[in-house]
């Protein structure tokens, strides 16, 4: 996305934080949201997973696909959400450190 506003570090850092976490606990529960149990508590996952990770980068079209994904049963265990922060940070200089 050009003309994006630059993300700063530590945005940028609790960004692949928080895709990381929430990836390893959907990976580490798979055999639970598999079955269909927790099924919910997964899709909640995602919701405030992408919720934060809009609130320190911004809106990115590329968060659409990647939540789309994450709905689908197989699929989801594939680390999509990191995916998508590095996607969103890739093109963004950072922002220098205010003095």
């Amino acid at each position: 996305m050009t003309g994006a506003l630059p993300v700063s570090a530590p945005a940028r850092t609790s960004a692949f934080r928080i895709a990381i976490v929430a990836d390893l606990v959907q990976l580490g529960l798979l055999p639970l949201f598999g079955l269909g149990w927790l099924a919910p508590v997964n899709d909640a996952l995602d919701l405030v997973v992408g919720y934060l990770l809009i609130r320190r980068l911004g809106w990115h079209l590329a968060f659409l696909p990647t939540f789309a994904v994450k709905l689908l049963p197989i699929v989801d265990a594939f680390p999509s959400w990191p995916l998508a922060v590095w996607f969103v940070t890739r093109s963004r200089p950072p922002r220098p450190p205010i003095a």
